[in-house]
């Protein structure tokens, strides 16, 4: 009995092993395929499927969904993807042109210009889901530097519900600052929102109230922000003091009521010699948005750092696990040309399952650093 139990076992075993070899064989074989079912020569689930069922409904809700996963899906490769999006320019429905026209930019493609830019110029609203998609439109001109829409931009201001003008003014701020300071010329706010703000279109009209609000105020963001339009606008030595002391109490551990990402985009924007060790410090921050704002501003906004390129690669050897993937990737893969990071980034690609390496290094290579650099950088030394 004893026997014919170990035979029975040792056959389980085999059987075991030859039911995974060959699954293990069907996964390589048909990795990249599929074997769902297809509707008109399209698999169900697909981008390009979910996309056209949702512009079929006609429901905004859908449209936008579908648009949005198509546009992040890794399987959905570019020389597929952006001749798909160029079908939608001409759909009879603005929002599906739109968000279509939005797609090819974030891919690195231009095509949606005169699509996106006919939005900016119409008269009549397109409100969906309480937005205007002439904003919209306008938006995404501007987050991809298109100055040539400035002017379209700048007349529908005049255009545009007063709800949406906060809309056009944001719009302007990043492509072209001197028509946002026209627009804000008279009412000033002593919050940090608008002291940003006063900064970044470089609203020299307010520059006494901001002096006062520096010199009086007992709010700590406020007292940085005002610092920091003193420190851009006029070089004052006395601002640029407060927030490289500031920075430094910051990181040494004296004080923990300072916003210090936000504090790193400032420093970023400030040229001063100091600025850059104390974001070289930041690399280090437990806080990981800390480190990636620093990150970001040490590459694009100060002329380059060795430190923040060994902690990229650190992060592709998996040395420092802090750091988001989606970041990593964005940045890391933007230096690929840097022996460090194709070193670490060969390395990452040889446990990367997914693919990820690959599919930023290659597939995603002419996204461009728009798509994320905003939101770490808040003023440009030098544009890239």
């Amino acid at each position: 009995m004893k026997k014919y139990g170990c035979l029975l076992g040792i056959t389980a075993l085999i059987g075991w092993t030859i039911f995974l070899a060959v699954a293990i064989f069907l996964i390589i074989s048909l990795r990249g395929t599929s074997l769902r079912y297809t509707i008109d020569g399209l698999v169900i689930d697909s981008p390009k499927w979910e996309l056209r069922a949702a512009v079929a409904s006609g429901d905004s809700g859908n449209i936008l969904r579908a648009f949005d996963k198509a546009t992040y899906r890794p399987v959905w490769r570019m020389n597929d993807a952006i001749p798909t999006m160029q079908g939608y320019l001409t759909n009879p429905n603005p929002l599906v042109r739109c968000y279509a026209a939005k797609a090819l930019y974030m891919f690195g493609n231009q095509s949606g210009y005169s699509t996106l830019l006919d939005l900016v110029n119409a008269n009549q609203p397109m409100i969906y889901f309480e937005n205007d998609l002439r904003a919209d439109a306008a938006e995404t001109l501007s987050k991809y530097r298109q100055t040539v829409a400035e002017e379209a931009i700048y007349a529908l201001y005049g255009k545009i519900d007063t709800r949406f003008k906060g809309d056009i003014i944001e719009a302007l701020e990043t492509l072209a600052p001197n028509r946002a300071a026209t627009l804000i010329a008279t009412d000033y706010y002593g919050d940090t929102p608008s002291m940003r703000v006063y900064g970044i279109v470089n609203a020299r009209q307010f520059l006494p109230q901001i002096t006062s609000t520096f010199q009086n105020s007992t709010k700590v963001d406020v007292k940085l922000a005002a610092a920091w339009d003193l420190a851009t606008m006029t070089g004052d030595q006395t601002a640029i003091d407060y927030l490289a002391q500031a920075a430094q109490e910051a990181l040494n551990g004296k004080t923990t009521s300072v916003n210090m990402r936000e504090l790193v985009r400032y420093l970023g924007t400030i040229q001063d010699p100091r600025m850059k060790p104390l974001l070289e410090q930041a690399l280090y921050s437990n806080d990981s948005t800390v480190a990636q704002c620093a990150i970001v501003n040490l590459l694009y906004n100060q002329g380059g750092s060795d430190k923040a390129i060994d902690v990229l690669a650190d992060a592709l050897y998996r040395k420092r696990m802090d750091l988001t993937v989606d970041f990593m990737l964005e940045v890391a893969s933007q230096f690929n040309d840097n022996p460090k990071i194709r070193a670490a980034g060969e390395s990452f690609a040889k446990t990367d399952v997914m693919g990820w390496w690959q599919l930023w290094t290659v597939e995603r290579k002419n996204w461009p650093i728009y798509n994320w650099i905003d939101g770490y950088i808040l003023k440009w030394n030098k544009a890239p």
